[in-house]
């Protein structure tokens, strides 16, 4: 093993000069003597190695905590335990002044391949990161610090943005920091760890009934004076509508869609089309849906297989959408979106008495019922007050049996209660049992 000398330090380097703020400078032992490869620049303090591949190169020095090194004697007990490492065949990471904005072009090609992440997925961060270019611009990686971190926060609060937006700036900045670091471009703590997420609640969805969802339907299949539609995609809108508040479908899903997924025999519909991929979706039929489906199947398009077709790629919720924005302002509902059939139809199917596990099923939803629950388990206020009108506090006790325990005379049958009354008039202890 290499023997390296003993060296007398003191507490801060020996500066013999005034040199300018970003330039390395020699550190000194107390006697003067410079200490071999370590060297200081604006209060960090580096170690001079050579790397295979990479040449000379200062590493920056940090403790057991990953955080710089402040003092000369920390600098030196760095030293030897990176050398130690350097020994064991571990390479120290090289202090590369890689720019924001280039890492962040290198971060979307690489997680294409690298991070099992959707293409959706892929594409919002990719949006975020646009904001954060904007705002970072070529500040190198190991420059950023947590109140540039907190100024993009602010920046964007002033922008009138809920926190649940501002939380995923931070979360998609972070899987990037995250990122370089396993790639050996950053060491030691990030600028957002640590950082606590800005409080969010959910605002309540409004619920909307049946009635007015057939208003906008009925909207969007209106006709002008001289009998022309009204809005061009009114009836794909229309039928749209209506196998959403069916179906309790997502809008993707249901213009996916095609005829071969649905078996009039056996009255059930495939949603092959899922969230996350997941396994398809098998929605029985009600009796609005599925009249529902024979109605639009005795008018369908012999040249398509979708449901829905339209000009647009598969899945698409392109022109569906903007006529939806057309109608539902005209139909006096600014604030409806597609999603709120599902909504509906799962608090439709909890007011019709259909079990949770049985609509968790329908929608997709593999918790077993909990998110429906937690999130769609509210029901009508009219609803409400007709179930507690049922409520009564008027029911007969039922009568205990000898033993203690009490038996429901209601689910005895005549002979038994007969021999019951024979029992007790012989003065006869048997209890009373349910047969």
């Amino acid at each position: 093993m290499q023997s390296h000398k003993v060296v007398e330090v003191t507490s801060s380097p020996t500066v013999t000069q005034k040199t300018p703020k970003y330039q390395f400078n020699k550190v000194k032992d107390g006697r003067g003597h410079p200490i071999s490869g370590l060297w200081e620049r604006n209060g960090r303090y580096y170690l001079q190695v050579t790397l295979p591949n990479k040449g000379c190169t200062k590493v920056p020095l940090v403790d057991d905590q990953k955080e710089p090194v402040r003092t000369v004697l920390e600098a030196v007990a760095a030293v030897a335990k990176l050398r130690e490492k350097i020994q064991h065949g571990e390479l120290p990471v090289a202090g590369r002044r890689q720019a924001f904005s280039d890492y962040a072009e290198h971060y979307l090609k690489q997680i294409k391949t690298l991070e099992a992440k959707k293409p959706k997925t892929i594409a919002h961060e990719k949006s975020i990161l646009k904001g954060w270019k904007s705002f970072l611009g070529d500040l190198p990686l190991n420059k950023i610090l947590r109140t540039h971190v907190s100024g993009y926060i602010q920046q964007r609060k002033a922008s009138k943005l809920n926190n649940r937006t501002v939380n995923l700036d931070v979360l998609t900045l972070n899987n990037l920091l995250k990122f370089a670091r396993r790639e050996g471009v950053l060491s030691g703590k990030l600028p957002t760890e640590g950082w606590e997420r800005l409080p969010y609640k959910a605002p309540k969805r409004e619920l909307y009934t049946k009635d007015e969802i057939e208003t906008i339907r009925a909207t969007a299949v209106s006709i002008n004076e001289d009998g022309s539609p009204r809005f061009r995609n009114g009836e794909l809108l229309s039928d749209v509508l209506r196998f959403l508040l069916y179906t309790g479908a997502r809008i993707t899903s249901a213009l996916a869609t095609r005829w071969s997924d649905v078996s009039l025999e056996r009255k059930q519909v495939a949603l092959t089309k899922t969230k996350y991929d997941k396994q398809d979706i098998v929605v029985d039929f009600n009796p609005e849906l599925e009249a529902h489906l024979r109605d639009m199947h005795s008018r369908r398009e012999p040249e398509s297989d979708f449901l829905f077709p339209g000009t647009r790629s598969d899945g698409s919720v392109g022109s569906v959408r903007k006529s939806l924005e057309l109608v539902r302002t005209q139909a006096g509902f600014p604030d409806f979106g597609f999603h709120d059939c599902r909504h509906t139809f799962i608090s439709y199917c909890i007011m019709s008495g259909v079990d949770i596990l049985t609509v968790a099923k329908w929608v997709g939803h593999s918790d077993g019922g909990v998110l429906i629950g937690k999130v769609y388990g509210h029901l009508a206020s009219e609803h409400r007050q007709r179930a507690a009108k049922k409520v009564s506090f008027e029911h007969d006790q039922p009568t205990p049996s000898t033993d203690g325990n009490l038996v429901d005379l209601s689910q005895l049958s005549p002979e038994v209660l007969l021999q019951a009354l024979l029992r007790l008039q012989k003065g006869k202890q048997e209890p009373l049992k349910n047969q």
